[in-house]
């Protein structure tokens, strides 16, 4: 009697579909939906930040996002600086945002090479937090000091958005740009690696 209850509780429970298929393990819908959540599994812990379309997709996202960013800034300043001017302010920004991203994207796949078993976009979302967490800190206390020093040591082509006076002539001196540039960029991506 009881293989018969049996029999005739599991060939109803088998006709409703995946969703009775956890209580059955010899059921082939258990089976096939266990192997998909595997090879699922497998493939989160091998996400890469730079294959495939979607990562390459989201690249581009942040990308378009910082660029959209700093039009959308210029759009609402009041007074508008010169474009010239604007180009550079903004041009330093950006030359830092993508070399710390591009160190963020090192720093993620030589950290998943490693014994962990975090896959690469794990270590790149860590970066990102810890950068914004610790990062932004570093960088504040790093200005509060470069603005120190600018104004001590009498160093007026390193002031932060100061291309030259713009009374004596009318064009911005581009080497004051760079030298901000690059030391901006070493800054901040001095900041990753502390912060990595």
């Amino acid at each position: 009697y009881a293989t018969s209850l049996v029999g005739s509780i599991e060939a109803p429970l088998a006709h409703r579909g995946p969703a009775m298929a956890p209580f059955m393990e010899d059921n082939a819908v258990f089976h096939t939906g266990q192997d998909a959540l595997q090879r699922r599994l497998q493939k989160s812990e091998n996400c890469e930040v730079v294959a495939g379309t979607f990562a390459m997709g989201v690249q581009v996202f942040l990308g378009a996002s910082a660029i959209l960013a700093l039009v959308w800034k210029r759009h609402g300043e009041n007074p508008k600086r010169n474009l010239t001017i604007w180009f550079m302010d903004t041009s330093k920004q950006g030359c830092s945002l993508f070399m710390q991203h591009l160190v963020n994207i090192l720093l993620a796949i030589v950290f998943a090479q490693g014994e962990t078993q975090a896959s690469e976009c794990i270590w790149y979302g860590a970066n990102i937090t810890i950068a914004t967490i610790c990062g932004l800190f570093l960088l504040t206390m790093y200005m509060k000091f470069h603005r120190w020093a600018v104004e001590k040591y009498d160093l007026y082509w390193l002031q932060s958005g100061n291309y030259g006076d713009p009374d004596d002539d009318d064009t911005p001196k581009w080497r004051w740009w760079l030298a901000q540039m690059c030391l901006w960029v070493l800054v901040s991506v001095g900041e990753k690696l502390i912060t990595a």
